[in-house]
């Protein structure tokens, strides 16, 4: 089965410019210090990247786990969604 957010990417990169496989694979390396992370306070172990309008929700604990690849405001409610 194909994790939602690799769905949500092939769409995304029809219409962007911004190279997200790239992102992506820097952040499973653990490389995503060179961009704009923060810790997502309401949401326990939950960080994002922000990259123009879209942001990419991650996990770093147990390991380095992509949830979410989405636009700005769409990626938050939908995150609200799958904690409940």
């Amino acid at each position: 089965m194909v994790k939602k957010w690799i769905k949500q990417l092939q769409i995304i990169s029809q219409v962007s410019w911004i190279d997200f496989w790239k992102i992506i694979a820097d952040i499973l390396n653990g490389d995503y210090e060179k961009y704009d992370f923060k810790v997502l306070w309401w949401f326990k172990d939950l960080w994002r990247v922000r990259i123009g309008s879209y942001r990419i929700v991650f996990k770093l604990k147990p390991e380095i786990r992509i949830l979410l690849v989405w636009k700005r405001w769409d990626v938050y409610k939908k995150l609200k969604q799958m904690m409940k």
